[in-house]
Order: C-alpha cells, then structure tokens, then sequence
C-alpha cells in the first residue's frame, strides 16, 4: 500500500491490517526478558537501545539484527535527556543518576549532585529534557523537582570544571553544576 492508501484505510477492517507487514529480519526485541524501551539512539555509527535497567546494542550481521548487552544494571528512565557531549561520549539520566558511555565504559557521573537526584520527581522523570549548549559544550538537563509537575529543577553537567557548585537562579528555576573531577 502506499502512503495514501494507508492513510485513507479504515483501521479496524482486517484487509487494511492485514497488508501491513514487517519483514521478520528487520525486527528486534533487544531485551530478551521482553523489557520496554526506553529509549534508542544513534551514536559512532550504533544503535543503542534502554529499558528502564539496561542498555543494549543492536547490530546487523547476515543473520539479522542482532542485540547485544552494554550493561545489564543501567538504563534510561527519560528519553530526552539522552545527548552526545562534545568529546564524544553520551550521557543520560537512569533511574539512579547520570552516566556517560564512551563507547567503552559507563560512568556514573552523579556522585556530586546525589542529593539533588535523590528528590527528582519520579513518577515524572521521564518527562525530562536536555541540550548540550553548543558554545559552551555543557550538558544541560531539566527534570520535575521535588514533586513539581514541570520541569523546575536545572542541572548542569560541564567536564571542564574542576569543582562542583550550585548556583542560584533566576524566577523559580533553581541550578545545580555538576562536574567530572
């Protein structure tokens, strides 16, 4: 069908539904538990899959496509703070703090805000979201703070610092900087 026909067809007759079909080799589940997806992502010609614990690889051989484990412990509770920094690396938000891959390791990178992570919203983290400023290079997420319903928490993440420090705001939206030391 084409995109027309498909757009124009009525969803619930079985002939429309029907004539939809996925090529079985085109298709992975990258959890074999069967875990939801998190998010997905591109990164140094990959492409990388979470669920809420883990991270995965999908790759695409002969046989298929093929996944395979990065980490069976960390995964992506907010698909929007997912980036790719300026050195390469990425970073996102798990259900316990930040990390960053290097195509290598995982890094927890949350040990000098823990205690600002430890009150983001739970049941609304996943409404997060993040950019990396393209002058500066810093990682620049904001995330729902201690029971808010908005994001109304900024969280800063910048390797070039050598300290950490927390800044104060203006209006409502308070800053935390984070930093690799």
């Amino acid at each position: 069908k084409t995109a027309y026909e498909i757009k124009e067809c009525d969803w619930s007759s079985d002939v429309c539904s029907s004539d939809l079909t996925f090529v079985a080799e085109r298709y992975v589940d990258p959890d074999p538990g069967g875990a939801e997806i998190y998010a997905v992502t591109t990164y140094r010609g990959q492409l990388l899959a979470w669920t809420e614990h883990s991270m995965y690889q999908i790759v695409e051989d002969a046989e298929g496509l093929r996944s395979y484990p990065i980490s069976s412990t960390v995964g992506c509770v907010a698909p929007g703070s997912v980036q790719a920094l300026p050195d390469g690396s990425l970073i996102w938000m798990s259900g316990v703090g930040f990390h960053r891959y290097d195509g290598k390791d995982i890094e927890d990178i949350s040990l000098p805000i823990w205690f600002r992570f430890d009150q983001v919203h739970k049941a609304r983290r996943s409404r997060s979201v993040s950019y990396v400023d393209p002058v500066t290079g810093e990682y620049i997420v904001a995330v729902p703070f201690k029971g808010a319903h908005r994001n109304t928490l900024h969280l800063v993440y910048d390797r070039s610092e050598e300290h950490t420090s927390e800044l104060q705001s203006h209006s409502f939206i308070s800053y935390a900087v984070f930093c690799l030391k």
